[in-house]
């Protein structure tokens, strides 16, 4: 299906607002000023915002300021989706491993390590990319890349 990646990303922050404000945890929203469509399953990309918005606020816990940060933009025929907080981050030598499925760092009931797993599956299947950058004890920024689904003035799908 065919979903407008703006929409789905207000709807989803729009999920979890009220339950985050009540921990001190604000968000920062930047929208590309065009609303680019992508192909794929909008409530699976509500999905993987919502665990990366879940891997935040475990992040943030004991920081003062709790802000997650989302911003989308395009860029030739991809739109971007960038989460973006402050928080523990995560060592450099960890990164290569976050996708990897039941890998946490999280102790034990707090997490399974499946989500960045399912996360990566998802949006591959979408046609996308997901990487994470992080620096330990400041934060970590993940960035989505998603074709943009449009059509030729003969009808072909260009991605």
């Amino acid at each position: 299906q065919v979903f407008e990646v703006n929409a789905t990303v207000k709807e989803t922050i729009d999920l979890v607002r009220e339950i985050y404000e009540k921990e001190n945890i604000a968000f920062v929203e930047v929208y590309s000023s065009a609303s680019h469509k992508s192909l794929g399953n909008s409530s699976k990309l509500e999905q993987v915002l919502l665990n990366l918005f879940t891997n935040a606020r475990d992040a943030m816990v004991g920081f003062q300021k709790k802000v997650i940060s989302t911003k989308t933009y395009y860029y030739d025929k991809d739109i971007y989706i960038e989460v973006a907080y402050m928080g523990k981050g995560i060592k450099q030598k960890n990164l290569e491993k976050v996708f990897e499925p039941f890998y946490t760092t999280k102790k034990p009931g707090k997490g399974m390590g499946l989500g960045l797993g399912i996360s990566y599956e998802i949006i591959t299947k979408m046609k996308g990319t997901i990487d994470v950058s992080s620096m330990e004890g400041e934060g970590t920024k993940i960035k989505i890349k998603l074709p943009i689904y449009n059509y030729s003035l003969k009808g072909d799908l260009l991605l």
